[in-house]
């Protein structure tokens, strides 16, 4: 049933499908919220190391996804002077 599917330009998860429907205790129908979780050494393939160019790649958009932080000693900075300004 899920041979005949044919998709392209996404990626989809037709083969963690075909590996449900394949599993025996899906043909027996022992099917709950469980399934997944119980067999996921037989659905999901095993997982990789991470390259260290992902590591390098995550580290530097961790690193750019901090905010500036704000220096007191910026004399240009509106809280480095306390002159008694008051807005509102």
């Amino acid at each position: 049933m899920l041979d005949e599917f044919a998709v392209g330009g996404v990626r989809t998860n037709l083969a963690f499908l075909r590996r449900i429907i394949a599993h025996p205790a899906f043909a027996d129908a022992e099917l709950d919220t469980g399934f997944i979780p119980r067999y996921q050494a037989n659905l999901l393939p095993p997982s990789e190391a991470l390259s260290d160019a992902f590591w390098q790649t995550a580290a530097i958009a961790w690193h750019l996804s901090t905010p500036a932080r704000v220096r007191h000693d910026d004399p240009h900075s509106p809280w480095s002077g306390a002159n008694g300004l008051r807005l509102g």
